[in-house]
């Protein structure tokens, strides 16, 4: 270091040396020496200083201390070579972390590239990469590829950068944690540290329709254009959208009112809130003009395209000859439109070409109420009857209700049996009300006394609070109880892992599953050691997992792979999956639901497991899936999506998650009658369910919380 500062103050007097003879030279009146002096003073001096074992190279060699003189603003690249048994460390100075090191010289600078002997402790910590929606984030130097490898580490001085790449449908929109903004990410790693990439999808506006009709000789153009009406009549626009419509009389018209969603004879300006229409009227000039006149019988009203009428109040009106006009008869509550007469007649629209004056009446009738039937079916030794009255059934019954009527079944038992359970429009085993506002079908099972309750998940109750899971990166979705192992087994979204806990939810390690869709959504044990992972590419490896395995890979030849429905993308694909067992000559059966959201697009599906040893099945070739119901109809009111599983042995029945409606459906597997509800609470966003050790019904939310209901 003492040669260093000998070296600094030698560079210090030389430059004062040259800034004194600078002067002395323009006092002189010296010319080109002045020219030299200033371009010896826009150098800069860069001094490299070598720490440890080993050299600097690139624009620079250097083996201890050295100097070196290069022009103002030059950018100088060093590169760092350990000398064996040493590794290069850091730099400091104008340079930092492990990285290359580039100086732009804008003053003098000094750089130090430090290497350490190899024996000597490095510090290492962690990186943790999350994703908040759909892609992928890689890091440089390599180790992250999340996707499947969210966490790696790396030695202290590190400097990683981090890259996310949206999947298709989806943009990145920034980090949060140690970066943030939306500009690459880059990471100095002093300390473990976390970063967290967000991708939204990227959603098509939504679009609604302007539509231009034109009466008479003339035209109507918009602004924003699109519309030219001649002959571009229509155009789609995004939501909420202002445009306006310009009318133009050919020679010998004139323009006379706008009609629809316009009305008068100025510009027409409409907001796109809905698909709207408006009609442009011309006449010749000079044209005669006759009266339309309205009239109302009953409880109603008539509107008129051109405006003009709005009768109620205003009931008559003038249009030029050859004027088409259409009215629109509307009923008020409890009455409905019973037809035209004058002009028009029938009960369909009215339209009028104004050659002579005219007169149209409406006429407007009391509803009559619609009736719907209720049909019930007894199903053991007891009787159904109903309030009000109609129904007495101690086999298959039916009775017809006015709408809206609120029809109470009352189930009587004959002695010796009680009410098991309702199915169809009740479920449960208390009463049963149905509202009359579509035909409905409600069936009573009645059993034996002392043959033992029917299990209903409605009689389950929770046992303590919900709690949140350790170990696991975040988005558990689905859980399953694997009994060989005593392990419950969770899985991870957006990584192909499943996290192993015991009975008391302690955690235990957890398995990487290789090969197969990231986008993992739900787990169910089939028998022995081998286990179903589904993801939301609607594909499923049936793998084998034991208490030492940490990989394994659930492609063909090492797992079974079932291709369930059509491969798909997106957020709305397998959620939820379970196994009946084989029983006597029946194989194994499977059951998966597809998520679906806002009552939409939601399905329950089966196949059989194959007997046969290929590795590999596809819907569209080799593998048979069956959806045995309509799901949308079957829960409709009872679940907006499905979100997990679970196959009930004790019951033959398929207990299924609703994340939306936070509900949970005990259903019957071949018609989809919903035989109990159990309304969840305690956490957000219920993803899973599995049925315990003793019986307990164990729910999984993908913010890591569990919630244990058992059986009161």
């Amino acid at each position: 270091m003492t040669k260093l500062i000998q070296m600094k103050i030698t560079i210090l007097r030389q430059l004062a040396a040259v800034a004194m003879l600078s002067l002395g030279l323009m006092a002189c009146g010296g010319g080109e020496e002045s020219s030299d002096l200033e371009l010896e003073l826009q150098q800069k001096t860069l001094t490299v200083e070598v720490e440890g074992g080993g050299t600097v190279g690139g624009d620079v060699e250097c083996s201890s201390v050295c100097s070196s003189v290069v022009e103002h603003d030059a950018t100088i690249e060093i590169v760092a070579t350990a000398a064996s048994g040493y590794v290069f460390q850091q730099w400091n100075g104008a340079c930092s972390g492990s990285g290359s090191c580039q100086v732009v010289m804008s003053s003098n600078k000094t750089v130090a590239a430090v290497f350490i002997e190899q024996d000597e402790t490095i510090d290492e910590f962690t990186l943790t990469v999350s994703k908040n929606g759909f892609g992928t984030v890689s890091s440089t130097p390599s180790g992250i590829d999340c996707g499947a490898d969210c966490s790696e580490s790396f030695q202290q001085g590190t400097s990683v950068t981090l890259e996310a790449t949206a999947d298709s449908g989806h943009v990145f929109t920034g980090w949060s944690g140690a970066c943030s903004g939306s500009d690459t990410c880059v990471v100095s790693i002093n300390e473990a540290q976390s970063v967290t990439a967000s991708f939204q999808e990227i959603l098509e506006p939504e679009l609604v329709e302007l539509s231009v009709s034109v009466s008479g000789q003339g035209t109507v153009t918009s602004s924003p254009a699109g519309i030219n009406c001649g002959s571009d009549c229509s155009q789609e626009y995004e939501l909420n959208t202002s445009v306006s419509l310009s009318a133009t009389a050919e020679a010998g018209s004139e323009f006379v009112a706008w009609g629809g969603a316009c009305s008068g004879s100025s510009t027409c300006n409409v907001n796109l809130t809905t698909n709207l229409t408006v009609t442009a009227v011309f006449q010749e000039l000079g044209s005669q003009n006759f009266s339309l006149t309205t009239s109302v019988v009953g409880n109603g009203s008539i509107a008129s395209t051109p405006s003009g009428i709005s009768c109620g109040s205003d009931c008559e009106e003038s249009y030029a000859e050859d004027t088409q006009v259409t009215l629109v008869a509307s009923a008020e509550t409890g009455y409905e439109f019973n037809g035209w007469s004058g002009a028009c007649s029938g009960t369909g629209s009215c339209s009028v070409t104004m050659n002579s004056n005219m007169s149209v009446t409406a006429e407007f009738v009391e509803e009559q109420p619609s009736t719907y039937d209720l049909n019930v079916t007894v199903i053991g030794d007891g009787r159904v009857t109903s309030s009000p009255n109609g129904i007495d059934c101690a086999g298959d019954c039916n009775e017809t209700f006015d709408e809206g009527t609120s029809v109470t079944l009352t189930a009587t038992p004959d002695p010796g049996y009680e009410l098991d359970y309702w199915q169809g429009d009740c479920s449960g085993n208390s009463s049963c009300s149905v509202e009359m506002n579509a035909n409905a079908d409600v069936t009573a099972r009645f059993k034996a006394e002392g043959t033992g309750s029917e299990i209903l998940i409605e009689n389950y109750s929770p046992q303590g609070d919900a709690f949140q899971i350790d170990n696991i990166p975040d988005d558990a979705s689905g859980i399953t109880w694997h009994p060989g192992l005593e392990q419950y087994l969770v899985v991870q979204n957006g990584a192909a892992r499943i996290h192993r806990y015991d009975v008391n939810f302690a955690y235990m390690g957890n398995i990487r599953v290789n090969g197969i869709n990231t986008d993992t959504e739900g787990l169910a044990f089939v028998n022995d050691n081998e286990v179903l992972i589904v993801s939301e590419d609607n594909a499923a490896s049936r793998i084998t997992v034991d208490e030492f395995v940490e990989n394994v890979s659930g492609l063909p030849p090492t797992s079974q792979r079932y291709q369930i429905l059509a491969a798909s993308g997106g957020n709305q694909g397998l959620e939820g999956i379970s196994v009946r067992k084989a029983s006597g000559g029946a194989p194994a059966r499977v059951y998966a639901c597809k998520e679906g959201g806002n009552g939409r697009n939601f399905k329950v599906v089966y196949f059989d497991m194959p007997a046969d040893s290929s590795s590999e099945y596809n819907e569209a070739t080799n593998l048979t899936v069956i959806e045995p119901f309509n799901a949308q109809q079957a829960f409709n009111g009872s679940a907006n999506d499905l979100a997990g599983m679970v196959y009930d042995e004790r019951t033959g029945h398929l207990i299924i998650v609703s994340q939306q409606s936070r509900r949970a459906l005990q259903v019957n597997p071949d018609t989809g009658a919903i035989i109990s509800t159990l309304d969840l609470s305690g956490a957000p966003q219920f993803e899973g369910v599995t049925i315990g050790p003793n019986n307990e019904l164990v729910f999984v939310s993908e913010a890591n919380w569990i919630r244990i209901y058992e059986l009161n």
